[in-house]
Parts: C-alpha cells; structure tokens; sequence
C-alpha cells in the first residue's frame, strides 16, 4: 500500500484518498519561471512592475504529479511577456 504523506489529511474526501495514494498538487506561485515540462501557458500578460519575462503571472488552474515525478496534468498559467 502506498505510505501517506504527511500534509495529506485522512478524511475520506477524493482529494485525501489521491494524496495518500502520492497525487500532488502542484500550484506554481506568481513569478515562477515558466516551465513547458510543467506548465501550460494559455494566455500571455503584459510585463506589470517588477514583473521578468517568463515567469507565471497567474494560475488558471493547478497541475497534479503522481509521486513528484511523473506529470498527470500541467498547470494551467497565465505569462508574463
């Protein structure tokens, strides 16, 4: 069976019950470089204050990992340009 991780609640919600079996949430912050292996750009922004090209200006939807390593769904986000 596979080990819990220690953030996963043990409820019996379908988000607890995919953690315990190593589904993680991956949720880029904003200015984070920008990773096509990791996310998916679907929209582009004009660069604000402070803003780097390249980098996530907003998550449009998180991403999921199967026990760190192998991507289930890429995050869906927004780039600065």
């Amino acid at each position: 069976a596979a080990r819990c991780r220690p953030r996963c609640s043990r409820g019996r919600s379908s988000r607890a019950r995919a953690c315990r079996h190593g589904v993680e949430r991956h949720d880029p912050p904003a200015g984070a470089r920008f990773d096509p292996s990791l996310h998916e750009a679907m929209f582009t922004a004009p660069l604000s204050d402070g803003a780097a090209p390249g980098t996530v200006s907003s998550v449009f939807r998180p991403g999921y990992t199967l026990h760190g390593s192998h991507i289930l769904r890429a995050a869906q986000v927004g780039v600065f340009v």
